[in-house]
């Protein structure tokens, strides 16, 4: 009997399913990248421990974005602008205690979409919410000066290094006869009686 062979090619079949074909990769924040929309308080605090270490969720981050004492110039917003479509896997927020909700929206200018709402009610802990979703800008607002956050960090899907070659899962009896070509089928097989 004839043998068929069952290939698996990964980089149409798996990407397409989004099964292994990218992992968590952290965005580079820079200060040139943000917006700070009510002017108040300076948001690149969010970002200014990011540098260091391989993960910088092994870190205790000290600074945090303090935007005003008066409650009335609340709720605050500053807006990352990532250069250009992302795969955003998740947002890691560090929570340095207090409570108070803190919102995370992506879309555009205008036509924001919220993603995520953190009552940082934590301390000194980091906590991961999942996005799954392509966006150019990532939006951060403090609700009230109680929502205290050390630094955000965002990480997108990227792409495995390397193609993904086709590869040889399983050689299986197809119980056609070696002999037989499929060219020898009429070209109107429906026809054909048992």
């Amino acid at each position: 009997m004839g043998r068929c062979l069952l290939v698996l090619i990964a980089t149409t079949v798996l990407s397409s399913l989004g099964w292994g074909a990218t992992e968590p990769r952290l965005v580079e924040l820079r200060p040139e990248m943000i917006v700070n929309e009510s002017g108040i308080g300076d948001p690149s605090e969010l970002i200014d421990e990011q540098a260091g270490p391989a993960d910088p969720r092994s870190t205790n981050p000290a600074t945090s974005w303090v935007g005003s004492w008066d409650e009335a110039d609340y709720p605050i917003s500053a807006c990352f602008d990532l250069g250009g479509p992302r795969e955003i896997d998740s947002v890691w927020l560090h929570d340095s205690g207090s409570a108070a909700d803190l919102v995370i929206e992506i879309g555009e200018p205008g036509a924001w979409r919220q993603v995520v709402v953190d009552p940082m009610r934590g301390y000194d802990v980091w906590r991961e919410h999942t996005i799954l979703a392509d966006s150019r800008y990532i939006r951060v607002t403090k609700t009230t000066g109680s929502a205290k956050i050390n630094e955000l960090l965002v990480f997108e899907r990227a792409p495995v290094e390397g193609p993904a070659e086709p590869r040889l899962i399983q050689e299986i009896d197809c119980g056609v006869p070696p002999e037989v070509e499929f060219a020898q089928f009429p070209e109107d097989a429906s026809r054909l009686e048992e």
